[in-house]
């Protein structure tokens, strides 16, 4: 019963109704999808994710070929896209893994910021199919923290991303003195009140956005986001 009741909300999420086609065979086509590859355990919003691998199982006795288009949705009302394609072949009884071709964002509308229950499903030759995949995903919306921008001078860090070091360069006549880093829950991960070279070890950081302020000698603060790889 969950499994129609579920069904019958991605028929109206989809905005569509889609009518069964038969494959060159002549059978209605039976496609899951058994498991994500390189999907994120933290998305951020912005950052494109590249190579995402989907493994479709072909459930029919018959190989399938046509196109197949995969859907996802997160916790929020909208549903995207995660991977498309006008032609694949998959033989019976066996197992494909496609990935994606272009990069895939999370989107804010499909994925609410926190965790979410992530749902994922194909869609062969016209025809909703029967199996879901279901994952989870923590959704970082680093638009949240723009507010954060206001009235604060930026100032240039590179390289961005950064992976070791990040050097910076302050405007002309400022002298940095001190140094804060944070994470995008505003948790402090790196804090020194001395700074006597002009780059930061951001080595032991993990990857993700991160708010970098520095004071110089006067008081006057600047502020960049950058992105550890």
């Amino acid at each position: 019963m969950k499994t129609l009741v579920f069904k019958f909300c991605l028929f109206l999420s989809l905005g569509f109704c889609l009518t069964p086609k038969a494959n060159a065979q002549g059978t209605v086509p039976d496609i899951s999808i058994l498991h994500l590859i390189n999907f994120p355990d933290t998305a951020y919003e912005g950052q494109s994710y590249q190579q995402i691998g989907i493994t479709f199982f072909n459930n029919d006795s018959l190989s399938y070929a046509g196109n197949i288009v995969v859907y996802i949705k997160g916790d929020s009302s909208l549903v995207d896209t995660l991977y498309t394609s006008s032609q694949v072949t998959i033989a019976a009884n066996d197992s494909t893994t496609f990935f994606t071709n272009t990069g895939f964002q999370f989107d804010p509308g499909t994925f609410r910021a926190g965790s979410n229950i992530v749902v994922v499903w194909p869609v062969a030759n016209g025809v909703l199919q029967t199996d879901s995949l279901f994952d989870n995903v923590f959704y970082v919306r680093t638009s949240s923290v723009t507010p954060v921008l206001t009235g604060i001078e930026s100032f240039d860090a590179y390289p961005n991303p950064a992976n070791k070091f990040l050097g910076f360069i302050l405007p002309s006549k400022s002298i940095a003195e001190s140094v804060r880093i944070s994470d995008m829950y505003g948790r402090i991960v790196y804090e020194h009140d001395r700074l006597f070279q002009k780059h930061i070890d951001v080595s032991t950081l993990k990857q993700g956005y991160y708010l970098v302020v520095i004071t110089d000698t006067k008081g006057k603060r600047f502020l960049t986001k950058v992105l550890k790889y």
